[in-house]
């Protein structure tokens, strides 16, 4: 299980502090080797900080993730489906 799902899966099961604590470490291993910007979204989505998650989106968006296609039908995303900054809503 990757980290941003695993800190995913965390926050929406209630393990806030946990999940937290992998999104910082994704920040922080993204300092010294690339983590794809897609992986902190996931986590801040399942913490439900959207603004955060939406940002990072953007970032994918830029580096080109091709997981960003998956976006319109992976249901880990439908809680932000409908902000006017969801990708594709702009």
């Amino acid at each position: 299980m990757t980290t941003s799902f695993k800190a995913y899966v965390l926050a929406r099961n209630g393990h806030r502090a946990e999940a937290e604590r992998l999104v910082n470490e994704l920040i922080a291993t993204g300092k010294s080797r690339f983590v794809p910007p897609y992986n902190v979204a996931l986590a801040y989505a399942g913490l439900g900080n959207s603004e955060a998650a939406l940002d990072w989106l953007n970032r994918a968006y830029e580096v080109r993730d091709v997981r960003m296609i998956f976006l319109p039908v992976d249901a880990k995303w439908n809680d932000l489906r409908s902000h006017p900054r969801f990708p594709g809503n702009c």
